[in-house]
Parts: structure tokens; C-alpha cells; sequence
């Protein structure tokens, strides 16, 4: 069972650090920038993707190590 809840941990940090890069992704337009509306927009974006890449981060390291013993 506790494969179980590891894998499913690491899958979690895979899943969302996808979704942390694809959305930089979709925000970049042709010359290679990213934009945005406003300022505060940018501001809250990426605090909230810098938090959501940690976890990711988190996620897969201890999703990992979990799997690996």
C-alpha cells in the first residue's frame, strides 16, 4: 500500500509541474516573453507558480525516495 501512496505522490509533483510549465507556455508569445494583463497579474502568477513548482518539486523528491526504499 505504501507503493501505492508513493507513486501516487510522485505522479502528483509530475502532474503539476506540467501544469506550472505549460502555463508559462501559453502566457509566451512569439518573441519568447511572457505577458500579462497587469502588473498585479504578473505579481500573483508567479508567486503562485513558484509556490505550486516547490511542491511539485516536493512531490516528486519524496515520491522518489519513497519508491526507491
Amino acid at each position: 500500500m505504501r507503493i501505492f501512496y508513493a507513486i501516487l505522490v510522485f505522479l502528483l509533483g509530475v502532474s503539476l509541474a506540467y501544469w506550472v510549465k505549460k502555463r508559462k507556455f501559453e502566457r509566451t508569445n512569439s518573441s519568447g516573453v511572457e505577458v500579462f494583463k497587469t502588473y498585479s497579474q504578473k505579481v500573483f502568477v508567479t508567486a503562485v507558480e513558484k509556490t505550486a513548482w516547490v511542491v511539485a518539486l516536493v512531490c516528486m523528491t519524496t515520491g522518489a525516495v519513497l519508491i526507491a526504499f
